[in-house]
C-alpha cells in the first residue's frame, strides 16, 4: 500500500513538473544513447572499462540490461531529489517500471541503501540495491526479480 502511495504522490509531482513539450526528443535521445552504448558494450563485461562507459552511466546501466535480453520500455523522468539523488528516471523492462537513480558517492542516502538494501522517505520504506553510486529501486515489482537483480548486480 506505501508503494501506491508513493508512486501516485510521484506520479503527480512529476506530471505538475515535467511537462515542457520535449518528452519525445528526450525518449530519441535515450534510444541512440542506448544504441551507442550497446555497440560499445557487446561482451556484457562490466562498465569498469573505459572503452564501454558513455557520459551517462545511468544509460550505460539500461544498455546493460538490454544485453542481458531485457526488452526496453520508455524513459520516464523521475524527481531524484526526492530519494537523495543528484539524476535519475524510470525505465521499463519487458512491460515493467523500474527505476535507476545516480547518487554523489559520499552521499549518506547512499550509504544507507548500502547498509540496509532499502531506502526510506519520510516514513516509506522501498527495497533499494547499489551498485557503485547507482541505485535500483522497484526492482522487487518485476515478475522474476533475481533476473533483474543479477543483471543489475552484473553491470
Amino acid at each position: 500500500m506505501k508503494k501506491v502511495i508513493f508512486t501516485v504522490m510521484l506520479v503527480m509531482i512529476l506530471g505538475a513538473c515535467s511537462d515542457d513539450g520535449n518528452d519525445s526528443n528526450k525518449n530519441d535521445n535515450v534510444n541512440e544513447s542506448s544504441e551507442n552504448t550497446q555497440q560499445k558494450n557487446t561482451n556484457n563485461a562490466p562498465n569498469n572499462n573505459e572503452d564501454t562507459v558513455s557520459e551517462d552511466p545511468l544509460d550505460d546501466v539500461v544498455a546493460h540490461f538490454e544485453n542481458d535480453g531485457f526488452e526496453i520500455g520508455e524513459k520516464t523522468e523521475k524527481v531524484a531529489e526526492m530519494v537523495g539523488a543528484t539524476d535519475g528516471f524510470g525505465i521499463a523492462l519487458d512491460g515493467t517500471d523500474i527505476e535507476l537513480y545516480l547518487y554523489d558517492d559520499d552521499s549518506e542516502d547512499l550509504e544507507e541503501i548500502k547498509e540496509n538494501n532499502e531506502y526510506d522517505m519520510d516514513g516509506f520504506v522501498f527495497p533499494a540495491l547499489a551498485n557503485g553510486n547507482i541505485v535500483i529501486i522497484n526492482y522487487d515489482e518485476y515478475p522474476d526479480e533475481d533476473d533483474v537483480v543479477d543483471a543489475f548486480n552484473g553491470y
